[in-house]
């Protein structure tokens, strides 16, 4: 009896000892099989990230993209409405010249000119002006003309009563305000100034003689063509000291300018 007793006791502890390790034994790979689970979920997302990302793309640092691009934009539109703007004057200058076709030319050479109205209207304005003009008179154009300017009337005008260089001077020479003066009152009575080449009509007669005949050039009513030109455009050592441009020089643009010397021997350059 004590014996099968001790077996059957032996029999149960060896049953719970199989139960407990088959416990243990779950509860493990439970734990594993979970955290294979998170681990795998984690790295599932991470792969989806990635394949939605071009190879090579680094990740973007903030906002900095789409700002550059947003930035770039505005200074291209900027730079758009300046370019515009400055050949909405330059036209405006070409037609106070009455270079009515220039004005056009340039606004239909705009790139948005098709569907920009106020281009559309603005060259609309000039081709009605331009239809208003009337032709000038040919034999009323009035020619004007000056010798070289005065600068210093105290020294080209001083002692007239016994320098007889400065009688003439003051006959027939103007001063620098007094051009300025005369072309201004000129421009409020309507004139216009025009190139001499601008009067005349050159063509080949069918003997090959150069033949000329009148131009045409049309104005808006009111306006007198007038050509300007210089009489004797030297300096005479007879004008030494007496307030005149010394000679006539380029300036670092290559362009004409005068060289003067002052009362006090100094030397300046300009108009």
């Amino acid at each position: 009896m004590n014996r099968q007793k001790k077996t059957f006791t032996m029999k149960w502890a060896v049953i719970a000892v199989c139960i407990c390790l088959v416990l243990v034994g779950a509860g493990t790979g439970m734990k594993k099989f979970l955290e294979k689970r998170d681990i795998s979920g984690k790295g599932d997302s991470e792969a989806v990230s990635a394949s939605a990302k071009p190879e090579g793309q680094k990740e973007p640092e903030g906002q900095d993209g789409p700002k550059d691009e947003e930035k770039a934009r505005e200074e291209q539109e900027k730079a758009k409405a300046q370019e515009r703007q400055q050949n909405l004057e330059k036209a405006d200058r070409l037609a106070a010249s009455y270079d009515y076709d220039g004005a056009i030319a340039l606004l239909s050479a705009m790139p948005d000119y098709e569907t920009d109205s106020e281009l559309q209207q603005k060259a609309k304005s000039y081709e009605e002006i331009k239809a208003s003009c009337v032709p000038v008179n040919m034999d009323e154009v009035t020619h004007i003309f000056y010798h070289t300017l005065v600068v210093d009337p105290v020294r080209a005008f001083a002692d007239q009563e016994t320098n007889h260089q400065a009688v003439g001077n003051n006959q027939w020479m103007t001063t620098v305000s007094e051009f300025q003066k005369i072309t201004q009152e000129m421009y409020d009575r309507g004139y216009v100034l025009v190139s001499i080449h601008d009067l005349v009509e050159t063509t080949t007669d069918e003997n090959g003689n150069t033949v000329l005949q009148p131009a045409t050039i049309l104005l808006p009513p009111g306006k007198k063509a007038f050509v300007l030109s210089l009489d004797d455009l030297s300096y005479y050592h007879s004008y030494d000291n007496y307030g005149y441009a010394a000679k006539m020089i380029l300036d670092e643009n290559g362009k004409p300018t005068c060289e003067y010397i002052q009362a006090d021997g100094t030397t300046v350059v300009g108009a």
